[in-house]
């Protein structure tokens, strides 16, 4: 009877055991995808190695959806003084985030040109498509969850403004102003993604396919053309 009970035990551990460890390898937030093959991690100093999120590239079907996802995309948005430069300097940081499947666009300042951190100034280093693990840490410090970045220096600043809003003085190019003129002019002159790409490499760059996420979002906003810019925390 009772080796009837141990191998009545043993089948229901062989049937069932299984079943446990795929379902958890399902919801294990290692294993959660995006629309695209992404894998949502916290801040990283090895972001360039991470499979990021195009902004635009958010498609998120509920099979893949749990309570542990998040369902937005968030990327920092890096302003600086010449991307050229041996050492560029960091002018203005902002959190970009897009919540799935919205036309909603949420620009949160981590500083501006006149709030400037010293920890973030400091730490602030390029190599590559590579953030420095001191400014990373100075990042995390702040509990900020990111996918992504995106680097702007002051030419490209002042290339976008002239195709967006040449009626900014060159005085008013603030990070503030020129990402409320892109996001406000977008949905009327989309093909002005096409001029910011040209920008490309040498004046903008990312830790992903920014090209394609650019072009993505052109074509996006062609057939739809409707964006929600928000700046809570910001006032003009």
């Amino acid at each position: 009877m009772k080796r009837h009970a141990w191998l009545s035990y043993l089948i229901l551990f062989s049937i069932f055991f299984p079943i446990g460890f795929w379902t958890g390898s399902q919801i294990s937030p290692q294993n959660q995808t995006n629309g695209f093959l992404v894998k949502f991690k916290m801040i990283s100093s090895n972001a360039a190695e991470i499979n990021y999120p195009s902004l635009s590239s958010i498609s998120q079907s509920n099979s893949y959806k749990s309570k542990t996802e998040l369902a937005q995309t968030n990327l920092l948005i890096l302003f600086i003084d010449d991307l050229n430069a041996p050492q560029p300097k960091l002018t203005s940081a902002w959190l970009l985030i897009h919540p799935d499947d919205s036309a909603r666009l949420i620009f949160l300042p981590i500083f501006q040109e006149d709030t400037a951190p010293e920890d973030l100034l400091s730490s602030f280093q390029l190599d590559g498509k590579r953030l420095s693990k001191r400014f990373v840490h100075a990042i995390e410090k702040r509990k900020l969850l990111w996918h992504g970045f995106i680097v702007i220096d002051r030419q490209a600043q002042a290339q976008i403004a002239e195709k967006v809003k040449p009626s900014l003085s060159p005085e008013a190019l603030a990070s503030f102003a020129i990402l409320n003129a892109v996001c406000q002019s977008l949905p009327n002159q989309p093909q002005t993604l096409v001029e910011i790409k040209r920008l490309i490499p040498a004046h903008l760059m990312a830790n992903f396919d920014l090209e394609s996420s650019l072009a993505l979002w052109q074509l996006r906003l062609s057939s739809h053309p409707y964006l929600q810019c928000e700046f809570p925390t910001t006032s003009p």
